[in-house]
């Protein structure tokens, strides 16, 4: 990804089922600098019994455009993914 600046991954404490044979189990969030704009994307990560697998990234939350001097919190990143609709 260019412009890459952090990448930050979260597990959820209890996985819950999101639709047949798909458990979510966490979130990955990117964030990159696009000349004075941090902008930040979740991506999904589910588990099917042994395969693990990153979903398409989710960018239509109130995070995802901050300003590369006051970035958006970690805590506004994370737990914007819309399942079991981002699968």
């Amino acid at each position: 990804m260019r412009g890459l600046q952090t990448a930050h991954w979260s597990g959820y404490c209890e996985s819950s089922l999101v639709v047949a044979g798909v458990t979510g189990v966490g979130e990955l969030v990117l964030t990159r600098h696009d000349r004075n704009t941090s902008k930040a994307y979740c991506y999904p990560v589910g588990k099917s019994g042994e395969a693990v697998f990153i979903a398409p990234q989710v960018k239509h939350f109130s995070g995802h455009h901050s300003t590369v001097d006051n970035p958006a919190p970690l805590s506004v990143l994370f737990g914007n993914i819309p399942w079991p609709a981002s699968l």
